[in-house]
């Protein structure tokens, strides 16, 4: 009885969520994700950043290989790990640092613009099927690459 109770006050809390949503207008905007990554300076200089750093990587992977033959195999392999782990935290930190400066530029265009949603291009997907750019502008999408580029400068 009880169970059946809590199942009766969760549909109808979860109906009143859904429903309270349904009387405003959703208004929706679009990146082109792939643009921005190759023409916003703030993510180029994240990569450039990042490129430099692996270099510096692998020289120090070079200088290990040469020093290779006069190390005992564990520290050799110790030393490559730590290598590996120095490359992770590398490649984890600019992952970091270029999510972080989107989510900061898509922040500031949603609430500029009055956007309910911001989405990737290549991910909007109605009816189980992915839309082109031109479908999605005929359904009210606004395209904020331009936009998010500009905030990345």
């Amino acid at each position: 009885m009880k169970i059946k109770l809590m199942l009766v006050i969760a549909i109808i809390s979860a109906f009143s969520i859904f429903m309270a949503g349904c009387g405003s207008e959703t208004k929706l905007g679009y990146v082109d994700e792939e643009r921005v990554m190759t023409e916003a300076p703030q993510i180029k200089a994240i990569e450039d950043d990042t490129k430099t750093k692996f270099e510096d990587l692998q020289k120090k992977a070079t200088e290990l290989e040469e020093k290779q033959s006069s190390m005992s195999e564990e520290d050799f392999k110790k030393e490559q790990m730590k290598l590996q782990r120095q490359a992770q935290g590398i490649q984890m930190q600019a992952q970091n640092k270029v999510k972080s400066a989107l989510d900061k530029a898509l922040d500031e265009i949603a609430k500029d613009k009055d956007l309910s949603a911001i989405v990737k291009k290549d991910t909007i997907v109605q009816n189980g099927m992915q839309m082109q750019k031109k479908e999605f502008v005929v359904h009210g999408g606004t395209d904020l690459t331009d936009d998010v580029i500009q905030k990345l400068q």
